[in-house]
């Protein structure tokens, strides 16, 4: 919202505008890694406010500038509007929260497999299987849970999921709890991406 000439005319100019909550952000930025002059860069990010007091996030890049000789002469730094980027990081990241939330207040045991290890669970799952918390299960086999009646056909299906075949949805095994004692198990499963690979996430009921 200033023109050029305005920011030559004020060296403090660029610094009366940024938002007041990452002026030592950025303070910190020019005291530490201005004294560098090895050829090095640095990135960080922070908010400006503009002339029509609307709010930018900038994302700033500092890079050491030489003569022919390999003389420093300074640093050019370079600004770029990532504000819709960062509204759109924000609006994520409250999506996964309400998941989240929403998961681990389930009345359903909610797992994620990934290839023959559980890499996630809520707190209902552990109770359902009568562990004391997830450090019990994370890392291992789904057959810890699992009767040994049903472990093929559970791993099974686990497998061609994550492989893209076809097997069902839901369906019903026989599990086993931490103290040996069976119960029956209603699941809704579905393969998910997470990290960029194939998981399952499966919905667990107690229906015993």
């Amino acid at each position: 919202g200033y023109r050029s000439e305005e920011f030559m005319a004020d060296a403090g100019l660029l610094y009366n505008i940024i938002h007041t909550d990452d002026q030592d952000l950025l303070r910190h930025h020019v005291e530490e890694f201005h004294k560098l002059t090895a050829n090095t860069t640095g990135e960080i990010e922070f908010r400006i406010v503009d002339r029509s007091n609307k709010e930018h996030w900038i994302v700033h890049l500092c890079q050491p500038v030489y003569d022919s000789k390999g003389h420093f002469l300074g640093r050019c730094s370079s600004n770029r509007d990532i504000t819709e980027r960062k509204h759109s990081e924000m609006l994520l990241l409250e999506s996964e929260e309400r998941y989240r939330v929403s998961v681990e207040h389930s009345n359903d045991g909610v797992v994620i497999v990934k290839g023959d290890q559980h890499i996630y669970l809520n707190q209902k799952f552990i109770d359902i299987f009568g562990y004391e918390n997830s450090d019990d299960i994370i890392g291992k086999s789904p057959y810890i849970v699992v009767h040994p009646d049903d472990r093929e056909m559970v791993l099974e299906y686990n497998r061609k999921r994550q492989n893209g075949e076809p097997v069902p949805s839901k369906y019903e095994f026989k599990g086993i709890k931490k103290d040996g004692t069976t119960l029956f198990i209603e699941v809704s499963a579905a393969t998910i991406t997470y990290n960029g690979e194939p998981v399952s996430l499966a919905y667990l009921r107690d229906i015993t």
